[in-house]
């Protein structure tokens, strides 16, 4: 998978747009979209912001490992058993 396929799966798992993911980098949006279009490859410090970000993530973004991406965060698991057991 591709760096660009990457950014795009990540912003999607986690359920950000790409202005989202832009205000994070502290980017301009159509420079994000470059990163995610494949047109550009993002600098060092985009790199290390979205790595500092998603820290569970980081190994995948910055390998050829596909098989390494989490599957979920792991605090939604938690946050789903306290809500079942939650009496309403």
């Amino acid at each position: 998978m591709e760096f660009k396929e990457k950014l795009k799966s990540l912003r999607d798992i986690e359920d950000y747009t790409q202005k989202d993911m832009a205000k994070l980098l502290e980017i301009d949006p159509t420079n994000y979209q470059r990163y995610e279009y494949g047109k550009v490859s993002p600098n060092y410090k985009i790199v290390k912001k979205l790595c500092s970000a998603f820290p569970e993530y980081s190994q995948w973004l910055m390998t050829d490992d596909d098989n390494y991406m989490p599957q979920s965060d792991p605090f939604i698991k938690e946050k789903e058993k306290i809500e079942n057991t939650k009496v309403g």
